[in-house]
């Protein structure tokens, strides 16, 4: 009976997940309501309301499930090594997105998707710098190359997830842009930073 319960909790969260996704297609989030979500999800506003208690907390679970993995991935490798080879962990963003890739299509269209994805390049910046071990900060050479790096990449990956709907093209992304990283790895040679 337990177990029973739990596939129906869970199904009923996916399904609200689901429909504010779809929504944020079409609206931004403080436009969205309960009401919007329960039509959507096709549940009524009480069953919203015994699993979450705003829009805001389901948006906020959406992306610890959609972006943690990145961060789990990036601070979970070496960072010195990452511009030597960094296709080991491009391999993995690319798994990551390619296990769910209609959801982050879906994702990458949402109403006001750029300023998300400017904090989340910041974010990741912040993830790779603390798990290089260092105390200090990079030089304003090494951080503006490293951002520069990640916003391309992200903008890449926006650009290809937006338009394509095969896993190749993420592969064929992740290959390049592993090419991309390593030389320019090699022009700032950032071992001297990590």
């Amino acid at each position: 009976m337990e177990q029973s319960r739990t596939k129906v909790t869970l199904r009923t969260r996916r399904a609200i997940k689901s429909a504010v996704i779809r929504l944020l297609s079409n609206h931004d989030l403080q436009s969205i309501s309960v009401s919007q979500i329960a039509r959507e999800a096709e549940i009524n506003r009480g069953t919203f309301y015994s699993h979450f208690s705003t829009v805001r907390d389901v948006f906020d679970e959406i992306i610890n499930e959609y972006v943690d993995p990145f961060f789990m991935a990036v601070g979970s490798m070496d960072v010195r090594l990452f511009f030597k080879n960094p296709d080991i962990i491009i391999a993995q963003i690319t798994e990551i997105i390619n296990s769910n890739l209609e959801t982050y299509q879906d994702l990458l269209r949402m109403v006001g998707i750029e300023s998300f994805l400017v904090s989340f390049g910041k974010r990741f910046f912040e993830v790779m710098i603390s798990s290089s071990g260092r105390k200090n900060v990079p030089s304003p050479e090494v951080t503006f190359a490293l951002q520069f790096i990640l916003g391309g990449a992200i903008t890449t990956y926006y650009t290809v997830l937006s338009s394509s709907s095969e896993k190749d093209s993420s592969k064929v992304l992740g290959s390049f842009l592993g090419q991309v990283l390593k030389k320019i790895g090699e022009i700032y040679d950032f071992d001297k930073y990590f």
